[in-house]
């Protein structure tokens, strides 16, 4: 009986030790700041429906033999913390020409924070104020191309982790 009541207490101080060091690595888990950057890029061909003559003021742009195509990127914040003034890089590659729509999706109070600059005809910044956990935005550009638009999205911050979905 005696050896059946010491087996049992080292069960039991195994299960509490394992119990225990389960719950401290959900609290540190938890605890731990995580920095994180989802991405995802929807493109779309758009297909001529307006005769070639037709314009539409200045903003329409002919480029003969290339193909038009639609860009939407969406960037959410998956972390559990804020990131203080990202600076996200967007390159679109395979492209002769790439036209900004501007920034979508853009929470309220946050339209003069976010800003979408042009460093050529091919790259943008994404400058942001800061962006709370899952807050996310939208990026819409117009490409020109005679092969699919090849997307590259960087945020070269310390500690800031970038997933493609």
């Amino acid at each position: 009986m005696e050896d059946f009541i010491g087996i049992g207490g080292i069960f039991a101080t195994i299960i509490v030790g394992i119990l225990s060091s389960k719950v401290t690595w959900e609290v540190a888990k938890k605890s731990q700041k995580i920095m994180k950057l989802l991405w995802s890029a929807e493109i779309s061909q758009v297909r001529e429906i307006v005769p070639e003559p037709f314009r539409l003021g200045q903003s329409w742009i002919s480029h003969a033999d290339e193909n038009k195509y639609t860009i939407q990127i969406k960037v959410k914040n998956i972390g559990n913390v804020a990131i203080v003034s990202p600076i996200m890089l967007l390159k679109i590659n395979n492209c002769s020409k790439v036209i900004s729509r501007g920034l979508g999706n853009i929470p309220y109070g946050y339209e003069n924070k976010w800003k979408l600059c042009e460093i050529n005809d091919k790259e943008y910044k994404i400058a942001l104020e800061h962006i709370n956990p899952q807050q996310e935005f939208t990026v819409t550009l117009y490409a020109y191309g005679r092969d699919d638009p090849n997307i590259t999205f960087s945020c070269p911050m310390e500690n800031v982790s970038v997933l493609h979905s």
